[in-house]
């Protein structure tokens, strides 16, 4: 009866079975020890003590009703276990539970329901922020939380599935009107291309036509040139200094440039053009 003993996953702290005051000044760890017959262990759990809170309701920060499923283990710290017993005794386990509860439900409200699918690892992290902070006056440490099943009821995910379609119908109608518009910017773009186009033919063809008028007038006056220099040349040659004489010599090669007038010339043939 002398005899107390405490197992490998326990700690600590002496109390009288008669006066019922338990020392907390000295903690004692795995062991037999020789307390006597009066006194006995107050013990704690020094592995880890599971808590989970399946479904636990919550509230997004866009007002929608969801439950998650929470997991974690916590450690007491085996050097404040004299101010745990003074504070809660036995019975914070209990206590720790509600203080976890509370501070997650309230870290959850921060997020938006898609954040609980689509970012799991920033919600479980500030999650465990939340609990390890609220927990610490508690003399535990939380090395882990997990977060598990999220579920959002029928009736919110209806209505929620509902306003999804309608953001994409209304979605699908900005861009058909900008495929629209874009449409009839690039007819009115090509309408414009394809008039500068043509103004650049017309513009392009009326100065061909004005080079080519202008290259024909050139030419002819260097023609007319050519043939008063070729005209004065035989006046001079033939001695031809009167008009009439230059008129009937100028008569004389138009007909001879003339393909379709044949004359001939020869001493005892004047002229020989229609019979006459």
């Amino acid at each position: 009866m002398s005899f107390s003993y405490i197992d490998y996953y326990e700690l600590g702290l002496v109390e009288s079975r008669t006066t019922q005051v338990v020392d907390t000044e000295h903690v004692y760890s795995t062991g037999r020890y020789f307390n006597g017959p009066d006194n006995l262990f107050r013990k704690f759990n020094t592995d880890a003590n599971y808590i989970e809170y399946p479904q636990l309701n919550i509230f997004t920060s866009d007002k929608l009703d969801t439950f998650i499923d929470i997991y974690y283990i916590y450690f007491i710290k085996p050097q404040e276990i004299g101010a745990l017993k003074k504070e809660f005794d036995l019975n914070y386990d209990p206590r720790i539970r509600d203080v976890g509860q509370s501070a997650l439900k309230n870290r959850a409200t921060m997020f938006p329901t898609e954040a609980y699918f689509q970012n799991r690892t920033l919600i479980e992290d500030h999650l465990y922020d939340a609990l390890q902070t609220a927990l610490t006056p508690y003399h535990v440490t939380v090395p882990q939380l997990f977060l598990g099943h999220v579920t959002i009821p029928d009736a919110v995910a209806t209505k929620q599935l509902s306003s999804a379609k309608q953001f994409e119908f209304n979605a699908m109608q900005v861009f058909d009107s900008q495929a629209q518009l874009t449409r009839r910017t690039t007819d009115q773009m090509v309408n414009a291309i394809n008039n500068n186009a043509t103004i650049i033919l017309q513009n392009a063809t009326s100065m061909a036509d004005m080079v080519v008028k202008v290259a024909q007038a050139s030419a002819l006056a260097t023609v007319s040139s050519a043939k008063n220099s070729g005209l004065r040349m035989l006046y001079d040659a033939l001695n031809v200094t009167r008009g009439d004489q230059k008129a009937r010599l100028d008569y004389v090669q138009s007909l001879l440039n003339n393909p379709a007038t044949t004359l001939h010339v020869g001493y005892e043939t004047r002229f020989l053009a229609s019979g006459k």
